[in-house]
């Protein structure tokens, strides 16, 4: 069963900003660190005893640059069929816990699925997806073919407007 997420609260905001935060500057840190800056370099740039040259190289690099290199590489990843799985399965980690959404995992396999769905007031729905059923409510239903319509016997005419009367 997938459960999904509701709503974070503002606490959970805050958390998931503070941890991407420090991820972000701790990535720049280990590139810093493997390009070769040290403290000096820092404080050179701190007091602006760089050239606009290195200013700007290492404003690209932080900004454009490293962001980036970090979503191209979490692409690879979440898409990767061979390594992805090797490396968990190396660390003893299922990938089935891994699902963007729980409609996305539902409706990506094959078969007929049981859904079960909380709604936001506390009720439960649940049923068959049928086979040929659309995952999506807002997609129109299907028109009506030529030999349903001949069946069917024809709407009668809509009134005529009358004129008002003068009583």
């Amino acid at each position: 069963m997938f459960a999904v997420r509701g709503e974070d609260t503002q606490f959970e905001r805050l958390l998931n900003a503070l941890y991407y935060s420090a991820l972000v500057y701790a990535i720049v840190f280990v590139v810093a660190a493997v390009a070769g800056v040290d403290k000096s370099d820092v404080v050179a740039f701190y007091h602006g005893q760089k050239s606009l040259a290195e200013d700007l190289a290492a404003g690209g690099i932080i900004a454009l640059a490293l962001p980036a290199a970090i979503a191209t590489i979490g692409l690879w990843w979440r898409s990767s069929r061979t390594v992805r799985p090797g490396v968990l399965k190396f660390i003893g980690v299922s990938p089935s816990h891994s699902v963007s959404s729980g409609w996305n995992e539902a409706f990506s396999r094959e078969g007929t699925p049981m859904l079960r769905v909380t709604l936001k007031d506390g009720r439960v729905v649940g049923g068959y997806q049928p086979q040929n059923a659309a995952p999506s409510p807002r997609q129109p239903p299907p028109a009506p073919s030529d030999s349903a319509s001949s069946a069917r016997p024809p709407a009668p005419p809509a009134p005529s407007p009358q004129p008002p009367s003068n009583a």
